[in-house]
C-alpha cells in the first residue's frame, strides 16, 4: 500500500519532469500533468517541444519545420537558406527572418524559443551587375562589371593607333555582352620615315602628327643580348616645333623620344678620370651613356638613321676637386634628355622649356594621367624604374627621374638607372 510519502514523491517527480520540459518553475500538479500529456500526444518522449515554421519565398508555402526545446535557441544551421531568382535589374539575397510577411529582419528571432512561431524570409535587394567583355578580334582586352542600365567608358590603348569605339556600344547595359573595338592606325605609326622627314622639313609636322603619338620599331642587335637578337621598342613624339641645327640655324621638325628600356640598358658614367683634366666621371663624352647611345644609334634601322638631323646641345662637366662647371655646346644625332627638357623651369607660376609630352594631360586606359606619369619609364612587366638625365647634379652625382616621375640624384657610378634618349627629324 502506497504511503503518503511515496505519493508525495511521485507528485514531485511529475512536477519536476514538467518543469524540466518547459523550463518553468511551476508547482501546480494539474498544469504539470497537462504538460506531460501534451508532450506525449505530440510524439515527445517526456518533453514538450516548440515548433518553428519557416515559410518559403512566396510567404504561403512551408519550407521547413524545426522542433526546439522550450527556452532554447534554434541553430542557424537548422534554418533553411532560401534563393529568390533575380530580375533583370535587381539581385536578391536572403538576409534573415521576420515574424511578419515583408517585415524587417529580427537578428534575435531564433533565440530563446518560448512558443510556436512562424517566420517569413527577408531578402536584401541590390542592383544587378553584368559582365561586359571587350575584344580586339579574338584577343580579350579586358572585362568590366557594369550595373543594370549603366555604361562603360573603358578605352583600350594600342601602340600607334587611335581608338575609334566599341560595337555594340557598352551603354544601357541590361545583360552580359561582348563588345568589339576598332582602331585607326595613327599617321606617325604608318607613314614611312622618309614621309615623316619630308613633312617635318616642310614645317607641316603638326598637320599630320601630334605629341604623344607612338610607333613600335623593331631593332636588331649585332650581338645577341641575353640570348635575344632583337626586340621591339616604342618611340613617342615628344615635341613638334623648331630646333637649332649644327650651324645654329632654326629648323622645323619634331623630337622623338625612345622611352622603352632595352635589355641591359642600365647606365652609369665611367668612374675612371684624369685628375689633371675635366672630371671625366661627369664628362658626357667619356661616359658609358655616350658609348651606349652610339651603339643604340647604330642598331636603329637605316630608314630612321638616314633622316635623323644633328642638333646642338649644351653639356656640362665638373672640374676635378672643384665646384666649377664647364658648359660645352656640341652637335649630336642622339642625346639623353636634360633636366630642363623633362622638367622645364617656372616663371610667374607657369612652366617653360620642357618638351610638350611631359606637360600633357592624356586620357589613358586606367584614367587621367598627367605630366608626372608621362615621365615614368616602365619595364615590360609594368615595373617602374628610374632613368638617367644628362645633367651632373654635383661632383660625383647625376640627376635621374625617379620611379614616381619626380627628379632625384644618384652617384655617378651607380648603375641602377636606365637610359632614355631622343633624336630630331
Amino acid at each position: 500500500m502506497a504511503t503518503l510519502d511515496s505519493v508525495m514523491a511521485k507528485i514531485r517527480n511529475l512536477i519536476d519532469a514538467a518543469n524540466a520540459a518547459t523550463g518553468n518553475n511551476d508547482t501546480d500538479l494539474t498544469r504539470a500533468v497537462n504538460v506531460l500529456i501534451a508532450g506525449y500526444n505530440q510524439g515527445g518522449t517526456g518533453g514538450y517541444y516548440r515548433y518553428v515554421t519557416f515559410m518559403g519565398t512566396d510567404n504561403e508555402t512551408v519550407e521547413d519545420t524545426v522542433t526546439i526545446a522550450p527556452k532554447y535557441s534554434c541553430p542557424k544551421s537548422a534554418a533553411p537558406q532560401l534563393y529568390k531568382e533575380s530580375t533583370n535589374d535587381t539581385h536578391y539575397s536572403h538576409i534573415g527572418w521576420s515574424l511578419t510577411p515583408d517585415g524587417e529582419v529580427d537578428p534575435y528571432i531564433l533565440s530563446n524559443i518560448t512558443e510556436d512561431i512562424t517566420l517569413y524570409p527577408v531578402f536584401g535587394e541590390s542592383v544587378r551587375y553584368y559582365t561586359v567583355r571587350f575584344w580586339d578580334g579574338d584577343k580579350l582586352c579586358g572585362t568590366k562589371k557594369i550595373p543594370y542600365g549603366g555604361s562603360s567608358d573603358y578605352v583600350y590603348k594600342k601602340i600607334g593607333h587611335y581608338f575609334q569605339g566599341w560595337t555594340p556600344e557598352p551603354v544601357n547595359v541590361t545583360s552580359d555582352m561582348d563588345c568589339y573595338g576598332t582602331w585607326e592606325k595613327a599617321a606617325f605609326a604608318k607613314d614611312s620615315w622618309d614621309q615623316i622627314s619630308a613633312n617635318c622639313r616642310a614645317g607641316n609636322a603638326a598637320e599630320y602628327y601630334k605629341v604623344g603619338d607612338e610607333r613600335e620599331v623593331h631593332v636588331v642587335y649585332d650581338t645577341p643580348v641575353d640570348g635575344v637578337s632583337g626586340e621591339n621598342i616604342v618611340m613617342r613624339v615628344a615635341h613638334i616645333g623648331t630646333h637649332p641645327d649644327y650651324s645654329g640655324a632654326i629648323i622645323p621638325g619634331m623630337v622623338i623620344v625612345v622611352f622603352t628600356p632595352y635589355r641591359n640598358a642600365k647606365m652609369a658614367y665611367k668612374a675612371d678620370h684624369d685628375t689633371t683634366a675635366i672630371h671625366s666621371m661627369l664628362s658626357y663624352f667619356t661616359s658609358d651613356v655616350f658609348d651606349y647611345l652610339l651603339s643604340r644609334y647604330d642598331v636603329l634601322p637605316n630608314e630612321i638613321a638616314r633622316v635623323v638631323r644633328s642638333v646642338r646641345k649644351s653639356l656640362k662637366s665638373y672640374f676635378p676637386n672643384s665646384s666649377d662647371v664647364l658648359t660645352t655646346d656640341c652637335s649630336l644625332d642622339v642625346w639623353p634628355l636634360s633636366k630642363f627638357e623633362v622638367f622645364g623651369g617656372f616663371y610667374g607660376g607657369k612652366q617653360y622649356g620642357c618638351y610638350d609630352i611631359f606637360k600633357l594631360d592624356v586620357i589613358e586606359e586606367d584614367g587621367l594621367y598627367g605630366k608626372e606619369d608621362k615621365r615614368v619609364m616602365r619595364l615590360s612587366d609594368g615595373t617602374a624604374v628610374s632613368w638617367m638625365l644628362r645633367d651632373p647634379h654635383s661632383v660625383g652625382y647625376v640627376d635621374v627621374v625617379r620611379e614616381d616621375g619626380s627628379i632625384g640624384q644618384i652617384k655617378a657610378t651607380d648603375n641602377s638607372a636606365y637610359a632614355a634618349f631622343a633624336f630630331f627629324v
